[in-house]
């Protein structure tokens, strides 16, 4: 009874998806429905920007999600209270299937001390 059981369970869980529909890409491709997926992730790896005085970034490294895209990416800065707020909001460089780059305006990497960039990206894991 046991066996059977649980091999209810894996199938009810496993036939279970959630829907997720994309409808435009970063790059204008589309992929089949059952391909669209959403990655998350959190990061505050800041660094000083050599290109663009008066910022720092973070490399928001993708590779986990199996994107075959670029995907669209949605950011947020969050922090303490007690963290100074930057002066800008996160604007998105070098986007692709594997990472992107956030930029914040803040002259050194202390002036985001203690911020975040929480993202969020829908995309596509297979043709």
């Amino acid at each position: 009874m046991f066996p059977a059981f649980l091999l209810f369970i894996l199938l009810a869980t496993s036939s279970h998806s959630a829907d997720v529909t994309v409808l435009s890409s970063p790059d204008g491709t589309i992929h089949p429905a059952p391909c669209a997926t959403i990655c998350t992730g959190i990061t505050s790896n800041w660094m000083r920007s050599n290109n663009f005085p008066d910022y720092v970034f973070v490399v928001v490294n993708m590779r986990d999600c199996h994107f075959v895209s670029p995907p669209t990416v949605t950011t947020t800065l969050t922090g303490s209270l007690r963290s100074v707020m930057p002066s800008s909001g996160v604007a998105i460089r070098q986007l692709s299937a594997n990472h992107f780059y956030a930029y914040v305006h803040g002259e050194n990497v202390y002036a985001v001390r203690g911020w975040h960039i929480m993202w969020s990206a829908t995309g596509f894991n297979c043709q």
